[in-house]
């Protein structure tokens, strides 16, 4: 309509029937949020032309687990931000990379490598157009302090230069999410579309192997696509549009949110199809004349995904769907992988890449070789040697795994995981004094990762040192309270003290924050049953076997507390 108007002479309507324009706030859309991050120092984009790809690490404040509901985003400088996508790291590996980088930031193309990846179920970014919108309070994603967001910036440079200072708004909900999202991608990476082709379709489909409700849906491609469509299949036949846009606008891409969730039934199949238009006469594109274009991160290449946001009807079958759709995926970015791979073997970062995806799908032994490849091209992959240490240790090949673990340090002294990975070795060998030594030395480096804690707690623990192990522990527990684990080893030390009603609080919370936890409830049991409090024992000893009909430990104690009862 509004081409056809231009076309027309752009012939002014009735100035009278002309509305009152919106007035936008400059501040935050949502209203003040609860806690605001920023980029710890501003970046400036030189002027020039093509496009700029750039990763920025914003620290969080160290604390308690919280429960983001909402995030609210903005760029620092619209003027040149295409768009941006929001991560987490909890990992420290996204601000090693920033390290390593002179400048503010550090770039990887439009891979931010590291630890970084989305919240579960979350579409977390900005771009043009997009209309912040107050997420659900039952769906919030946990938030453990200190953790980094990596924020990765698509710019386009201008003709000068540019300064943007990043900022992202966080709404926290009051209390633990009782329901998690999934997000299911739905795309190809494998996109060509010769100059001229008016028509060329892309298509990617998934069924569900449980029953779920339809949240929203995040459409993304670039100029040249034209019409999009995102259907469900019923397992009876018939079908009901998800999405559906006629003429797609790159410049105002935005997340769709039902007025009700769409519930759709085990069986059903989700279809994504979106059609490209590589001519002249599509308005968008901006190649005069049309030019051949493929898969690519940059606005001048294609992409093609849709993002579907479910919740699934029966909450303890969340896994279920995860680890169904992750086998999709995997399998997906193994055939992208081995084609790159083909077309440069040489590459290490491609054996790499591919020996992750293979080691992330039950195939250690192709995984390996293909770590080794890389290896033997470049030495000095610390992530490479990293993984097949892992490898290596996990098929009891512990002293090359040791090898490559020093490797990893030689590359990167103030790698604490590897600190924290040799340690759990040593304790397997019940070597306990040289692990501590590890783990203090990881803490050095890493105070606020709580593993390093935990585990010196347990090292504590196996020494007798039952005063230390409980203070390691509450070190664990006030970086991040919402670790079960946490609470039944503090638990198991009070417990080893004779301290059995502390040692009881402790099971109860790690079973409010982990109900399901086999675990936990045997030990309530025995902390109840010290106390002489026998019918609560067996109590939690049958739930433990209601969880874990195997769980012989639990088994065993509650044929002792039946005989204790009933001794005859």
């Amino acid at each position: 309509m509004i081409l056809r108007w231009v076309s027309e002479g752009a012939i002014e309507g009735d100035p009278a029937a002309l509305k009152e324009l919106p007035s936008f706030s400059d501040g935050w859309q949502l209203g003040e949020p609860d806690l605001v991050v920023e980029m710890p120092e501003k970046f400036t984009l030189a002027p020039g032309a093509g496009e700029v790809f750039r990763n920025f690490v914003i620290p969080t404040p160290a604390g308690p687990r919280r429960y983001v509901h909402t995030v609210e985003l903005h760029p620092g400088n619209s003027k040149v931000v295409h768009h941006a996508v929001l991560m987490i790291d909890e990992s420290r590996s996204s601000r090693e990379l920033d390290q390593k980088d002179p400048d503010v930031g550090y770039y990887n193309g439009m891979d931010s490598s590291g630890g970084a990846h989305s919240p579960a179920g979350q579409f977390l970014g900005w771009t043009p157009g997009l209309v912040p919108q107050r997420g659900e309070e039952n769906l919030a994603w946990g938030l453990r302090g200190g953790t980094d967001f990596v924020l990765q910036l698509h710019m386009l440079p201008g003709s000068e230069f540019e300064d943007l200072r990043a900022s992202i708004g966080l709404y926290f909900a009051d209390r633990p999410p009782n329901e998690q999202a999934y997000a299911l991608r739905l795309g190809s990476m494998d996109i060509d579309v010769a100059a001229g082709n008016p028509a060329y379709v892309i298509e990617d489909s998934y069924v569900l192997p449980i029953d779920v409700r339809v949240l929203s849906v995040y459409p993304h491609a670039h100029y040249l696509a034209r019409e999009m469509q995102g259907y469900a299949v019923f397992p009876d036949g018939r079908r009901e549009w998800l999405l559906r846009i006629m003429e797609w606008d790159f410049l105002k891409q935005d997340r769709y949110t039902y007025k009700e969730p769409l519930f759709l039934p085990a069986g059903t199949r989700l279809t994504m199809r979106f059609t490209y238009d590589n001519t002249a006469e599509n308005p968008r594109n901006p190649n005069r004349p049309p030019r051949r274009v493929v898969y690519g991160p940059n606005s001048s290449d294609e992409m093609g995904d849709l993002w579907v946001q479910v919740l699934p009807v029966a909450p303890e079958e969340f896994t279920v769907l995860e680890t169904d759709f992750m086998r999709k995926e995997r399998g997906k970015e193994i055939v992208v992988a081995r084609r790159t791979l083909a077309n440069d073997v040489d590459n290490a970062q491609n054996h790499y890449n591919l020996g992750v995806l293979l080691q992330a799908d039950g195939a250690p032994e192709e995984a390996e070789s293909h770590y080794r490849a890389a290896l033997q091209r470049d030495p000095d992959i610390a992530d490479a040697h990293h993984n097949l240490a892992v490898l290596l240790v996990s098929q009891g090949k512990n002293r090359e795994g040791v090898n490559h673990y020093g490797e990893v340090l030689r590359i990167e002294p103030d790698s604490a995981d590897v600190y924290l990975n040799l340690a759990r070795i040593y304790l397997s060998q019940d070597a306990v004094a040289d692990a501590i030594t590890l783990l203090l030395r990881g803490i050095e480096i890493e105070p606020s990762m709580w593993e390093l804690h935990a585990d010196i707690a347990a090292a504590y623990a196996r020494q007798g040192s039952l005063d230390a192990a409980i203070s390691s522990y509450r070190a664990a527990l006030a970086i991040d309270p919402d670790v079960e684990f946490l609470h039944i080893g503090i638990g198991e030390v009070f417990g080893a003290q004779g301290r059995f009603v502390d040692a009881e609080e402790e099971f109860r919370i790690a079973l409010t924050i982990s109900p399901q936890n086999a675990w936990a409830h045997n030990d309530l049991g025995m902390a109840l049953e010290q106390q002489g409090r026998i019918k609560e024992a067996i109590e939690s000893y049958r739930r433990a076997l209601a969880i874990d009909s195997a769980f012989t430990g639990a088994q065993t104690n509650l044929d002792r507390a039946l005989r204790i009862r009933s001794p005859h």
